[in-house]
């Protein structure tokens, strides 16, 4: 752990359980909790988004106290974690800062979309122990300086009020990649390792990286292996591994 911001370091130790493991529920996504619903989707329904609500609140009242934190969003899923008495206290709260869901088309030139009026301080003033940031990031793209400027501008704003930045890359393949050619397999372990390192770099806290490879066979698992412990060599902060496209 790099940080010496003994605000960061409470909030990160919030987050994490006894024995210092981040066991996160995450509930965020509303669009996918919203669109789920409906055939066809209609993100703006009222009936849907109650929907949304109530499920969140049901999937934290129930699984939150045998969570270390959880991983919400602002739009629906803060009040009904709050309001309603559902996140026990000793419980972490990190909140999503992006305005975009994984159902949004995966393209590694757009720049990550920040939620309109939730930044660092408004998610620190609602009590918020982390921000998790989703980056998308390829670093052969023209983009790729805009993405990296991203993720500095959210670090300085989180750094001015003590907020631990969780950073999550995502690597999406480029036009005319198959993640079923090895050649292709290999270039997304490399850059899943890569992404979290950088993310570091950039100013992460925490990084949230996908799973670095596949476990279809018996040497993909090795690889996979050897790629996790090279991110944890590769890391001082703390690591959170997704399942990714296993």
């Amino acid at each position: 752990m790099t940080t010496t911001d003994l605000g960061k370091l409470r909030s990160l130790a919030s987050c994490a359980d006894s024995d210092g493991f981040f066991t996160v529920l995450a509930v965020d996504h509303p669009v996918s909790f919203i669109l789920g619903r409906k055939d066809p989707p209609v993100a703006d329904d009222p009936d849907s988004r109650a929907r949304a609500v109530m499920a969140k609140w049901q999937l934290t009242r129930a699984l939150a106290p045998h969570a270390s934190a959880l991983l919400t969003d602002p739009d629906l899923g803060l009040a009904a974690a709050l309001a309603t008495g559902a996140l026990p206290g000793r419980i972490g709260l990190i909140m999503c800062a992006e305005a975009e869901g994984y159902q949004s088309v995966a393209d590694a030139h757009t720049v990550t979309e920040l939620r309109p009026g939730w930044d660092a301080r408004k998610i620190r003033l609602a009590g918020g122990d982390g921000l998790k940031l989703l980056w998308r990031y390829r670093g052969e793209v023209p983009e790729a300086a805009a993405h990296r400027d991203l993720v500095r501008r959210v670090a300085d704003e989180c750094a001015a009020v003590s907020l631990p930045l969780i950073v999550e890359p995502i690597w999406v393949p480029l036009e005319g990649e198959d993640l079923n050619d090895p050649v292709v397999r290999a270039e997304r372990v490399r850059g899943v390792v890569g992404s979290a390192v950088l993310a570091q770099e950039l100013g992460a806290d925490l990084v949230k990286t996908e799973f670095p490879g596949w476990v279809d066979t018996d040497h993909e698992r090795a690889v996979g292996l050897a790629a996790c412990a090279e991110i944890d060599a590769g890391l001082d902060v703390a690591v959170a591994v997704g399942r990714g496209d296993l």
